[in-house]
């Protein structure tokens, strides 16, 4: 049987990860589509470097592949809706990504599908008396938000009016800001025929809105999350692997967001679990049986952003020295540092109170600068 070519829009770590898995699966083959030479996948052969706005290149690559997915949501559906025969090699569907890339329609997606969220309300021209009930809150943009990206908190109405005078033309949403005891998120895969799997619920820790630190497993909440998780994978009739991150509130969880690709919270599964989150991906957009998606030892994911890999060598030479017989597994993307961008993570094959990682967290500081 020939191998089922796989097309990735994107070249960054997400899609380097997935070529790494794909060298466990001979059934596959992988094609990257890029717009720009990326430095996490510049070594990688098999790739295409075009603009999306290039009808012919991308209409032509795609015939090459069987199946397209994404490795970010942020691309220009309807550059895509225009190639003909694309749309029905989208894995997730385009509906998804549009769902995904949208903050309003993600939120009323959700609320159609009894998935709570906190209150909130779409920004217009004019503001409405209902803002006034959700302030103190949080001004985002409804569409390019990402890692803290694109959101002011507002604790006024006067607050309000400049925060949208200070996003200018975008869309808005306003979200009442919520006391939640912590966030975690329910990273699952569903494949081509509909069967879906969950990886543990984990939770999440972030530095100045970025990840900062993901702890496997949390289990309070854990079979709502997935059942949520689940309902909205089958309601949108999703292929692949998705995330979806909540608040835990005291009586139970509010969705705040959703991805519709691997996910940076699921990384911990290359080391930590039997299957990876980028081996099931590849999986199930391929059309084969789903891995096994259990944790296969107890682990703790760090990332790491805004320096170079001499930081992160140094401190996990620190760690390691301290702690010899603790795995500890470094993952560099190959990117340029700046501040804010995330660079590598390092895996620990430990519970996340273990001593290695009581000293690791010692040492965040110095691997996560944002500015």
């Amino acid at each position: 049987m020939s191998a089922v070519r796989i097309g990735i829009l994107g070249g960054g770590q997400l899609a380097a990860m997935l070529i790494e898995a794909s060298a466990k699966l001979p059934e596959v083959e992988i094609s990257l589509f890029c717009e720009s030479d990326d430095e996490a996948t510049r070594n990688f052969k098999n790739r295409t470097i075009s603009s999306l706005g290039d009808s012919t290149t991308l209409a032509r690559w795609a015939t090459t592949v069987d199946a397209i997915t994404f490795e970010h949501e942020h691309v220009d559906l309807a550059l895509l809706h225009k190639v003909p025969g694309i749309n029905e090699k989208l894995r997730p569907n385009g509906n998804c990504v549009a769902i995904a890339q949208d903050r309003e329609l993600e939120k009323k997606t959700f609320e159609r599908l009894e998935i709570p969220v906190a209150p909130w309300c779409a920004l217009g021209p004019n503001l409405s008396p209902v803002c006034n009930e959700l302030l103190p809150g949080i001004v985002k943009t409804a569409t390019h938000g990402y890692d803290g990206k694109g959101q002011v908190s507002v604790r006024s109405v006067e607050e309000l009016s400049t925060a949208t005078s200070q996003i200018g033309e975008h869309r808005c949403v306003l979200e009442k800001r919520i006391a939640f005891l912590r966030e975690v998120s329910q990273v699952s895969v569903r494949s081509f025929d509909g069967t879906i799997s969950h990886y543990p619920l984990v939770e999440n820790v972030h530095r100045s809105g970025i990840l900062s630190v993901t702890k496997v497993p949390t289990t309070h909440f854990a079979e709502i999350a997935q059942n949520y998780t689940a309902k909205l994978a089958t309601e949108l009739e999703y292929v692949g692997v998705l995330a979806v991150e909540f608040f835990v509130v005291d009586d139970g969880l509010l969705a705040n967001e959703w991805a519709p690709r691997v996910h940076n919270s699921g990384h911990w599964t290359i080391e930590g679990a039997t299957t990876s989150q980028f081996e099931n991906h590849l999986r199930a957009v391929a059309g084969l049986a789903i891995g096994d998606c259990a944790s296969a030892q107890p682990t703790t994911m760090w990332n790491i952003f805004g320096v170079d890999r001499k930081n992160a060598e140094e401190a996990i030479a620190s760690v390691q020295n301290e702690h010899p017989n603790t795995k500890i597994f470094l993952h560099w993307y190959g990117k340029t540092p700046r501040l804010g961008r995330k660079v590598g993570h390092i895996t620990i094959c430990e519970p996340s109170e273990s001593p290695a990682n009581r000293a690791m967290s010692i040492l965040a500081g110095t691997l996560q600068k944002s500015g």
